[in-house]
């Protein structure tokens, strides 16, 4: 059988190469983390949570707290740690100090001493009922039993960490995160390197059987991939799934706030007893949590112990239909000795080689077959990394142009795509549409050497669609990739309603895209209003937003707000162009400003500083908002619709936060509640939710509450308010020139061409008997969407055609004697 030909790039450089002969790969669990993890025992995690609930109280101003301290001390030291401090600091209390104590076991690195990983709990309780009554078994005595029992593992394998462990019992949890803070601005401020901080909170309760366990790992914010850590090795080192949730407040979040990376391990807010005095040890499950004991240590030992993935893989076409180069940089971490690396293309029998260069050139390939490439990091002779993979397809004629980026203004598109990696290519050329599924005409000219061009297309309708390929030396021209949309920013009036709201199952506060568009339908009736689906069409740009002078951005889910996030720079360029902007949803610093803590005070040059007005973000937990108090002359109160609220809350909505605006915004409304003065439901009352940063061009009113969840009459007439002082026009006056308010139309559907469902919007001057049907290039009637007596006005539906296939439809809009009609382009 022919075999793949490996040679490492030096060999091309005519030096000679180090490889070491392929041998079995058996990737898996690592021998090192296996041997500590085989020594965690449930009997151990319960004799420390029995220990701990044995104080009756933990609460941190309670006198038994340096007990308390004194034990966990002990403990360390009885492993044979001999660096066990009591690191000391003080709170206040209503005009008293009180000194706390972290216990700090540290077991010294020995190939990087300086850099460090916490591991911790914190071990005080509460019970707001019974101070003297707080076992907290499940909070946080798992916790802080977890981390005793890595500690006790640590000392009895043996294992020797390449970095200081320290392992931290922390105080003051409950009232604020006080020993989580003290320890991380320590850190901070002495200028320590800390690689990674593991937080076990609440780690022992789970009712259901073991198939189905599973524990929380909370991220902060979009670029946060710990959780991802965590779930490579789960499925190797314990019997749980590992399950990636957003923010959780634990001590972990002044170390995140500090920018050391983070990984909260919680079970969620699924403990009936939690800050209660039934939190008892029996009501727990010791083999849960020694699972979750499991997969802490895991990745305690294996992110320091084993070679990080590779990194900036680059897989390069030769060109000539055999070859493919696979280069890439070594993982941080511990260094990789030398790196496996397996190819594989289909119907062939798979290969490997090792070597010491982190680059390798394949030879001998099939022309056009798929081949798979995994790079493997290795340090020993068992001490395998994780694997990164990479794909790539040898070839004659080049591969498809990727990354290709719009960037539009008034009078030009300037695009930008990713460098082709193949050893061949000497240009590119830009082809443009008006169609999607057309190639159009070529508009560089010459061949482009660079990868940016300036198109100055004129306006369109639609969208204009781009296609960049790339040119080998033979004039070959790559296959075409998919196309990008763009057009110019012209503000011509009319709303944009981009929606990012989760499609939820229409339970309360759960709402489904169709409950959203029907509510926005009502309260933007009067408008010109098209919808854009953030979901459906993979985020908003700014070729999106430009053709409107305002557009809406609404976020009535707590679930995520990342499309926001990443469409800031072109919320930006489009405020920067002169457009109307307005974002209704739960706490817009997680949709611009990806920060997990309560108060946040936004640094300059921010997003939401410079473009949106807001100074400073304030949430307080257990708040309950139910209506916004217009303090602007020109606005109106806005009321929560109890319809969509829960009774077991008093209708009221949490997770609202309250702004502080900046020079030059005013505030609108402020926080409203039924709940009395004084008590700590109402502690955000009178503060702003509403603040706007002008009626001028270039003018952004933001919203920490969702506007889905209010009564429609009042969101209607504050939108209204806020669109007549933009001076949008309402309908009647929308309707394309020659048209007059009592006529039949039918509006540009969107999107259109379509690959899943359309919206279709029309108007009828008049109560009528409607018929809207579709068409083929044949004439044959393919659907009718509406058949009945509808009132004058403005009505949208929407068309998901299934089983149609590909091509040119006509959207038909009768009444009497008048017609409309449109095209529309269906593309699977």
């Amino acid at each position: 059988m022919r075999r793949f030909l490996f040679l490492p790039l030096t060999f091309l450089l005519l030096i000679f190469p180090l490889l070491i002969a392929a041998q079995p790969i058996q990737y898996g669990q690592n021998p090192t983390i296996n041997g500590l993890l085989e020594s965690i025992r449930s009997d151990s995690l319960i004799r420390t949570v029995r220990d701990l609930e044995a104080f009756q109280t933990r609460y941190c101003l309670n006198g038994n707290r340096w007990e308390v301290a004194a034990y966990l001390k002990k403990r360390f030291l009885d492993m044979g740690i001999t660096d066990v401090k009591l690191d000391s600091f003080v709170i206040n209390r209503n005009g008293t100090a009180y000194w706390q104590a972290n216990v700090v076991a540290t077991i010294p690195g020995t190939r990087n001493p300086d850099e460090l990983m916490v591991i911790g709990g914190h071990y005080d309780s509460i019970n707001m009922n019974d101070l003297n009554r707080a076992p907290g078994a499940n909070d946080n005595a798992s916790g802080t039993a977890g981390t005793l029992e890595l500690a006790r593992v640590v000392m009895q394998t043996g294992f020797k960490p390449d970095i200081t462990l320290k392992f931290v019992a922390f105080a003051a949890e409950e009232l604020g995160l006080y020993g989580g803070y003290f320890m991380a601005n320590t850190l901070k401020n002495q200028g320590k390197k800390v690689s990674l901080m593991l937080n076990m909170d609440m780690i022992a309760v789970e009712r259901r059987s073991r198939p189905n366990w599973s524990v929380l790992a909370y991220f902060y914010g979009a670029q946060d991939t710990m959780p991802a850590v965590a779930q490579k090795y789960a499925p190797l080192y314990a019997g749980i799934q590992v399950v990636p949730d957003y923010s959780g407040s634990s001590d972990h979040v002044p170390f995140v706030l500090n920018g050391f990376p983070s990984l909260f391990f919680f079970i969620g807010d699924s403990d009936p007893n939690y800050h209660t005095s039934g939190d008892l040890l029996s009501a727990c499950n010791p083999d849960y949590m020694e699972e979750v004991v499991k997969i802490t240590g895991a990745v305690m030992v294996g992110e320091q112990w084993l070679p990080k993935p590779v990194r900036n893989t680059v897989v390069r076409d030769g060109g000539d239909g055999q070859s493919l180069h696979c280069s890439w940089t070594p993982g941080s971490g511990r260094p990789a000795s030398s790196w496996v690396v397996k190819f594989e293309q289909p119907g062939r029998e798979p290969d490997s080689v090792e070597t010491t260069q982190p680059s390798v050139l394949i030879t001998g390939l099939t022309e056009g077959q798929f081949t798979t490439i995994t790079i493997i990091p290795r340090t020993g002779a068992e001490d395998f990394g994780f694997p990164s993979q990479v794909t790539g397809t040898p070839g004659t004629i080049p591969s498809a142009v990727s990354e290709i980026a719009d960037t539009p203004d008034q009078t030009s598109i300037h695009l930008t795509w990713k460098a082709s990696p193949e050893l061949d290519v000497t240009g590119y050329r830009v082809y443009r549409s008006g169609l999607f599924e057309e190639k159009g005409d070529l508009v560089s000219g010459d061949l482009i050497t660079t990868t940016y061009y300036e198109d100055e297309p004129g306006s369109t309708d639609g969208y204009w669609y781009y296609r960049v390929v790339s040119v080998d030396g033979d004039g070959n021209e790559s296959h075409e990739g998919e196309p990008v949309r763009s057009r110019l920013i012209e503000l011509n009036p009319g709303i944009l309603l981009v929606d990012e709201t989760l499609n939820g199952t229409g339970v309360l506060l759960q709402p489904s895209d169709d409950q959203v568009d029907d509510f926005y339908s009502e309260t933007l009736s009067g408008w010109s209003v098209t919808f854009h689906d953030a979901d459906e069409m993979k985020g908003a740009k700014l070729a999106d937003l430009g053709r409107y002078s305002t557009v809406i951005w609404v976020g009535d889910d707590l679930v995520d707000q990342t499309m926001a996030f990443a469409a800031a720079d072109d919320i930006g360029s489009y405020l920067q162009a002169g457009g109307h902007f307005v974002y209704s949803g739960y706490k817009p610093e997680r949709a611009f400003y990806d920060n997990p803590s309560n108060t946040v005070t936004l640094p300059e040059e921010s997003f939401m500083l410079e473009k949106l007005g807001v100074k400073e973000i304030y949430h307080v937990n257990s708040t309950y908002f139910n209506h916004a108090v217009a303090v602007d002359p020109g606005m109106n109160d806005v009321h929560l619709d109890s319809s969509k609220t829960k009774s077991s809350m008093k209708y009221h909505l949490n997770n609202i936060t309250t702004m502080q605006p900046a020079e030059g915004a005013e505030i609108l409304q402020v926080y409203g509640t039924g709940y009395a003065d004084g008590t700590a439901a109402a502690k955000l009352k009178g503060l702003p939710v509403a603040i706007r940063t002008g009626k001028g061009p270039g003018s952004a009113v933001v919203l920490t509450y969702p506007l889905y969840y209010t009564k429609p009459a009042d969101a209607k007439l504050f939108l209204s308010a806020i669109l007549n002082d933009w001076g949008e026009t309402a309908l009647g006056a929308d309707l394309p020139d020659g048209l007059h308010a009592d006529c039949l139309h039918l509006f540009p559907a969107w999107p259109n061409p379509f690959n899943g469902q359309v919206r279709l919007k029309f108007y009828n001057g008049h109560d009528h008997a409607i018929q809207l049907s579709v068409f083929d290039m044949l004439g044959r009637e393919v659907t009718t969407l509406v058949r009945e007596e509808l009132p004058a006005g403005h009505h949208q539906i929407s068309w998901n055609p299934v089983s149609q296939a590909s091509g040119v439809y006509f959207c038909v809009l009768r009444a009497g004697n008048q017609t409309s009609m449109i095209k529309l382009v269906l593309v699977k």
